[in-house]
C-alpha cells in the first residue's frame, strides 16, 4: 500500500510540476499516461456496472434461496438501502468524471488533471466499498442461520471515499464550467 501511495504522490507531483512550467519530457509522458488512463478507466466503469449488476443480483438470489425471511429484517434492509445509495453515488460520480473527460477532450486541455486522476482512484475505492456490502450480507446470513447477533456500522463503509469524491467532483465540475466559458 505504501508503494501505491508513493506512486500516486509522484504522479500528482509530476502533473503539478508540468502545470507549473517544468515541461520535461518525463512530466509530459506522465500527463499523457494519466489522460490515457482516464479514458481507459471510463471504459472500465462500463464493465464495473455490469459486474455490479451481476454481483447484486446473485447476492439477492442467494439470500432469497438461503434465508428468505432475512429480507424482512431491518438490518438487511438498511444494508441494501446503503448499498443502493452508495452505488447510485458511484454512478453519478462516474458520469461526472466522464463529462469532465469528454469536455476536456473536446477542448484539448485538461485543467485540474490531478483532481481528475485522484477522483478516478477514489471512485474505484468507492466501487469496492459498494461490493463489500455483499460480504456484509453473507455474514448477516450466516449469523441469522446460526442465531448469532450481528452488529455492523455500515455508515462508515466508503465514507472517506465519498467525502473525497465530493471534494474532487467540485474541482472537476468547476474545470468543466471554466472550459465551457472559453
Amino acid at each position: 500500500m505504501v508503494d501505491l501511495e508513493i506512486g500516486i504522490k509522484e504522479i500528482v507531483a509530476s502533473i503539478n510540476d508540468y502545470i507549473n512550467g517544468n515541461n520535461t519530457e518525463e512530466n509530459y509522458e506522465v500527463i499523457l499516461n494519466v489522460v490515457d488512463g482516464l479514458h481507459e478507466y471510463i471504459k472500465l466503469t462500463k464493465k464495473n456496472k455490469l459486474r455490479a449488476t451481476f454481483v447484486f443480483l446473485v447476492s439477492r438470489l442467494a439470500t432469497l434461496i438461503t434465508s428468505p425471511s432475512l429480507m424482512k429484517e431491518d438490518l438487511y434492509r438498511e444494508i441494501i438501502s446503503s448499498c443502493k445509495m452508495d452505488y447510485e453515488f458511484y454512478l453519478e460520480a462516474v458520469e461526472r468524471l466522464k463529462r469532465y473527460v469528454d469536455e476536456c477532450e473536446s477542448k484539448g486541455e485538461y485543467p485540474d488533471l490531478d483532481a481528475a486522476y485522484l477522483l478516478s482512484i477514489n471512485i474505484s475505492l468507492l466501487f469496492r466499498a459498494c461490493l463489500n456490502y455483499t460480504g456484509y450480507i453473507r455474514t448477516l446470513e450466516n449469523c441469522y442461520k446460526n442465531d448469532i447477533a450481528f452488529q455492523i456500522n455500515i455508515e462508515n463503509n466508503g465514507k472517506c471515499e465519498k467525502e473525497e469524491v465530493k471534494k474532487l467532483l467540485m474541482i472537476t465540475d468547476s474545470a468543466i464550467e471554466e472550459l465551457k466559458k472559453e
